[in-house]
C-alpha cells in the first residue's frame, strides 16, 4: 500500500512534507528492531560491564576510562533511537488524524452524517 500524506508545516507557509505510508511504517519497525537489541541484550550488557572494577590502577587507567566513556555514549544512542521512535509515532498519529478528517468531509458531503 503506497499512499503518500502530505502534512502542512503548520507556520503559515506553503511548505508541504510528503510521507509515504510504507516508509514511515518500514522506519517504525526498524527502530523498534534496534530499540529491542537494545533492551535484551546491549543495555543489559552495558550495565554489567559498569560493574567491572577489574582494573583499578596502574598504566593503562586512562584506556579503562575510555572504555567507561564508551558505555556511555552507547547508552546516549539508544536515548536517540528512543526519541526518534517517539517521533515517528507521532507522524502515524498524526496521519490518521489526518485521515479520519478526510473520511469525515467524505460523509459529509455525502451527507451521510
Amino acid at each position: 500500500m503506497t499512499r503518500a500524506h502530505m502534512i502542512a508545516d503548520g507556520g503559515g507557509g506553503a511548505a508541504k512534507i510528503e510521507i509515504s505510508v510504507d516508509d514511515i511504517t518500514l522506519i517504525f519497525k526498524q527502530i523498534e528492531s534496534i530499540l529491542n537489541e537494545f533492551e535484551t541484550t546491549i543495555v543489559p550488557n552495558v550495565e554489567q560491564l559498569k560493574g567491572c572494577h577489574f582494573y583499578t590502577s596502574g598504566k593503562a587507567q586512562k584506556a579503562m576510562d575510555v572504555f567507561q566513556e564508551a558505555n556511555e555514549k552507547t547508552m546516549e544512542v539508544y536515548t536517540h533511537y528512543s526519541r526518534a521512535s517517539t517521533l515517528v509515532i507521532e507522524t502515524l498519529n498524526k496521519m490518521i488524524e489526518m485521515d479520519e478528517a478526510i473520511a469525515m468531509q467524505i460523509f459529509e458531503g455525502l451527507d451521510m452524517i
